[in-house]
């Protein structure tokens, strides 16, 4: 058993260090150099954000959910048009954005836009669809997504990852950045 033992470890080893000589020496692998990181942040005091923000939603004059006469007078067919739409997102799974989704990005540039638009697609839908009809009917879904992207590690897309000190591959907990 304990050379059974020894030879996986053994194996084990030997793969993982194939691994690293291989996604280090990998071109597309090496890590981009890190830039200034707290550009917001710089900009923020330069323009004195905090005496320029307007903080008491004056600006908004889109009509709020409560306003049901604004909804009900969108034209019909719009209104049908974004139910309509809605209805198809009623039993929708909200899938996982897996890391290999992420990986695929420096395996073959391809971005796997699909696998994170699909969702923000379901939710502009879903919300859109219950402002205009106004019942209730698609607000488990919407707190459905809500749900989905608080679980989510990172809501960026995985072309985006290089100004991480770990640069692109998966998302890092510990570098967050604003994408």
């Amino acid at each position: 058993m304990k050379i059974l033992t020894s030879y996986y470890l053994k194996t084990l080893l030997l793969g993982c260090f194939s691994l690293i000589l291989i996604t280090e020496s990998n071109p597309v692998s090496a890590k981009l150099p890190n830039k200034e990181r707290n550009i917001l942040a710089n900009e923020a005091k330069a323009i004195n954000l905090a005496k320029v923000l307007i903080t008491d939603n004056s600006w908004n004059d889109l009509p709020g959910y409560k306003d049901r006469k604004f909804w009900q007078n969108l034209p019909p067919n719009i209104r049908q048009e974004y139910i309509t739409k809605s209805e198809e997102y009623l039993n929708y799974n909200w899938p996982v954005v897996k890391a290999t989704d992420y990986l695929e990005f420096i395996r073959s540039g391809d971005r796997r836009q699909e696998a994170y638009a699909a969702c923000s697609n379901a939710l502009i839908t879903l919300v859109m669809g219950e402002l205009v009809e106004g019942k209730g009917r698609f607000m488990d879904q919407i707190i459905n997504a809500v749900w989905y992207y608080s679980e989510q590690t990172w809501w960026g897309w995985s072309a985006h990852l290089s100004p991480q000190k770990t640069g692109l591959g998966l998302p890092d907990l510990n570098n967050p950045i604003v994408d």
